[in-house]
């Protein structure tokens, strides 16, 4: 039993993937085997942000479907959808007439960013003229909590009054969410005015706010 084109596939979470799974079964002597039964199996991987593991199902909502092999061996699986949990998994099609079992890497993404959360830096305060003690930082996360890696995140400080800078004295940076979907900005600097304001970080239509205050100097 030999896996056919697309052994790897990803799809969002929560979608269907493009392709369903398909296999090969040969005879013993290399011939095409008509009528031999297939049972194809999705499996889990880790435990990814959520509660559950990454996984898909077929339409029919369970992880096993059987198929049989048309007259040129060839046995196709019903199409399935990714479940809810970003990860990686592995899915299997197994016949009774061989030992071998073939084997599929499946990979459930992120869905598209739907959530922006602001980190410990939600609210402090610094003197004038002084680094705030924690750096700026968001997460990034679709519509079922899956952290999102990649996104384009812009922090934004008021340009009067009370307010700031980051590194190089600039008063909007932009930085990119890593693996874990965190965005952290360059150390951020109160200038000498003294007061409360909100530096913003928006990323994809989406925004979270830092309640910052600039206090006197010591």
């Amino acid at each position: 039993i030999n896996a056919l084109a697309r052994t790897k596939q990803s799809a969002p979470a929560g979608a269907r993937y493009k392709k369903p799974l398909q296999v090969k079964v040969l005879d013993g002597s290399g011939k095409p085997l008509q009528g031999a039964t297939v049972t194809f199996a999705l499996g889990s991987g880790a435990t990814g942000a959520g509660s559950g593991s990454a996984a898909a199902s077929f339409s029919d909502g369970s992880s096993q479907a059987t198929e049989t092999t048309n007259a040129a061996g060839i046995a196709t699986s019903p199409r399935f959808s990714a479940n809810t949990t970003a990860g990686r998994f592995t899915a299997t099609a197994a016949t009774t007439v061989a030992n071998e079992v073939a084997s599929f890497s499946l990979r459930n993404l992120p869905a598209k960013p739907a959530m922006i959360a602001a980190g410990v830096a939600a609210s402090e305060s610094a003197p004038v003229g002084t680094r705030f003690p924690v750096r700026l930082a968001v997460t990034v996360s679709d519509k079922y909590g899956n952290p999102v890696a990649g996104v384009t995140v812009t922090f934004s400080a008021p340009s009067h009054g009370a307010s700031g800078h980051f590194g190089g004295k600039k008063r909007t940076v932009k930085v990119k969410t890593d693996a874990k979907g965190v965005a952290v900005a360059p150390r951020f600097v109160a200038n000498h005015t003294q007061g409360g304001y909100v530096v913003r970080a928006r990323a994809a239509g989406h925004s979270a706010a830092f309640a910052l205050v600039n206090q006197p100097a010591a």
